[in-house]
């Protein structure tokens, strides 16, 4: 299991930056916890995950990096 704190961590780490992390009230529509599985995908489809989290993290930081340019005129709130 991981914790939103931990992914926010783990992608400090990745970044080599230090995030600004502002606390608030929840959202109505936030999840409290996900108990996503992926034994059935595995089972039925005997489909395996490609990455570990953190080299999932470190792909798309790569990604991002190389992208930089078409990255920056997506809207984020």
């Amino acid at each position: 299991m991981i914790t939103i704190n931990n992914l926010v961590k783990l992608v400090e780490d990745v970044v080599g930056k230090k995030a600004v992390i502002q606390y608030g009230p929840p959202d109505l529509a936030d999840m409290r916890s996900n108990w996503a599985d992926v034994s059935k995908a595995r089972e039925i489809l005997d489909w395996e995950p490609q990455y570990a989290m953190r080299a999932g993290i470190e792909k798309l930081v790569e990604w991002y990096n190389a992208e930089r340019d078409c990255a920056k005129d997506i809207l984020t709130p």
